[in-house]
């Protein structure tokens, strides 16, 4: 890896280890004038900001967990997600505990279902993710490998004394894993091992502690059916790492580019190696295709010059939120709930004029496919449903390549249906908002054009919106 940053030129590297680990790692001889900056595993996904939790005296599962088995070469801390939910499902009947909990490839949940389970149940557990065992070289897995090969059976404490024994905590990675963050956002209580949890979760501050030998399991339990102090622990927990806005997305993208851009500053740089590092941002936002293959924006022609010209001049001036405003929806509609919202935006936290737009653009295009547009290859059908202060858009989709999509409502019913949404929304009377794809196996992505298109997922499963339900003109007065 070493080898390859060097003859790549890397010059910026961000690693798991932390500070005063790093120099044990990634030395000046391996990377010779690279910066290395240690950085989290995951962060707070602005998608799990402001989502209904259901409350946790009625959630049906106890403690929920779902691992996997890791390498016995990457050491001891490895093991510890499979041990966790192995002690805890044996004592689980003694204590009457109702548990979801697997480490097995086949219990895995992915997208929308995984943040469904957070929710119903009242405690994860978790463990440090990382390693205890550092292999520099690729030697120690190989002797794992090797020993594995000729005792098939063998468990981890056999391959511990057979070859892991001398390495063990050679150089450790226990840092904070993304689904604690998941679970804090979702108000899940979490029951982990001690540990040092990149020094940002404290035991009975954040988390219950729960002994690696499982000897305090009594006072767990007890913890675990104090719906109070449950409350307590989450809402603090959800104020120091969700609310805070420290460990979300947005703030590490800041610090990333903020870090590249002094990285940029301090060095002899090529104006061509500015030039392709500002495409390569651009590129983010809008890939040029042709009606055979795609062509990588950095091949200028004549007929799609102008493209970026807009989107370049746009996007420095931050401005590009409103030209895919203006491009993609041109609908009335949209741009008086906007309007309307623009008074509060300023005035509710957590909510961006960029989650603002996803909203609007999700809608106009709901209503450009009722409309007939072609948005996406095969045929698509929403069904528009409100009824007592809840909107629900349904997707369907038929069978036939090229149909064009349509509504399954009939014009004058769709009319019908959106003049009562906007009258509710601006009287407050709209509580909730949701667009169901799960019926829809393809992802709905958007196009701009016959030439340019936004490499923009539109939807994949279910969408709430959250901005147009907070910033209503009297959501305020009906909460």
């Amino acid at each position: 890896m070493a080898a390859m940053m060097r003859y790549l030129g890397i010059n910026v590297l961000f690693t798991l280890y932390p500070e005063d680990k790093i120099a044990k790692v990634w030395d000046q001889t391996r990377l010779p004038n690279v910066a290395v900056f240690t950085t989290l595993a995951g962060y707070v996904p602005d998608s799990l900001l402001n989502l209904e939790t259901t409350p946790i005296a009625t959630r049906p599962i106890d403690i929920g967990y779902r691992g996997r088995a890791l390498p016995y070469w990457l050491g001891r801390l490895g093991q510890e997600k499979v041990w966790i939910a192995q002690g805890v499902l044996e004592r689980a009947p003694y204590y009457g505990l109702c548990c979801d909990i697997g480490w097995l490839e086949e219990d895995r949940i992915y997208g929308e279902q995984w943040n469904v389970f957070i929710r119903s149940c009242k405690a994860m557990l978790g463990t440090e993710s990382g390693a205890s065992i550092t292999d520099f070289d690729g030697s120690i897995q190989a002797r794992v490998n090797e020993y594995m090969t000729s005792h098939p059976d063998a468990d981890f404490f056999a391959v511990q004394r057979a070859v892991l024994m001398p390495y063990e905590n050679n150089l450790v990675i226990n840092v904070i894993s993304p689904r604690m963050f998941e679970a804090i956002a979702l108000r899940t209580a979490l029951i982990m091992f001690p540990g040092h949890y990149s020094g940002l979760l404290q035991p009975w501050v954040h988390y219950i502690p729960l002994e690696k030998d499982f000897s305090n399991m009594d006072q767990v339990v007890e913890k675990l059916r104090d719906l109070e102090y449950l409350q307590t622990i989450t809402q603090r927990a959800y104020t120091d790492l969700v609310a805070s806005g420290h460990y979300s997305y947005r703030r590490f993208i800041q610090e990333f580019d903020r870090i590249i851009e002094e990285q940029m500053q301090g060095r002899l740089v090529r104006r061509s190696t500015k030039f392709r590092y500002w495409l390569a941002q651009l590129e983010r936002i809008v890939v040029h295709v042709t009606a055979k293959k795609p062509v990588h924006p950095l091949n200028y022609t004549a007929r799609t010059d102008h493209f970026y010209t807009i989107f370049l001049v746009a996007y420095y001036m931050k401005l590009l939120p409103w030209l895919l405003l203006i491009l993609t929806l041109r609908d009335p509609l949209p741009f008086r709930l906007l309007r309307a919202c623009l008074g509060k935006l300023q005035r509710q936290q957590g909510i961006t004029i960029g989650i603002l737009i996803a909203d609007l653009l999700r809608l106009g295009i709901i209503r450009k496919i009722q409309k007939g547009g072609q948005i996406a290859p095969g045929s698509v059908q929403i069904l528009a449903q409100i009824e007592a202060g809840h909107v629900l858009f349904t997707s369907t989709c038929g069978n036939h390549e090229g149909t064009p999509l349509e509504s399954v409502t009939h014009a004058t019913e769709s009319g019908a249906f959106w003049l009562a949404f906007e009258s509710a929304w601006r009287t407050g009377q709209i509580k909730k908002i949701v667009w169901d794809h799960t019926a829809c196996q393809a992802i709905l992505r958007y196009r701009l054009g016959r030439f340019v298109a936004l490499p923009w997922k539109v939807i994949d499963g279910l969408y709430t919106f959250n901005a147009l339900i907070q910033l209503a003109p009297k959501s305020r007065e009906n909460q």
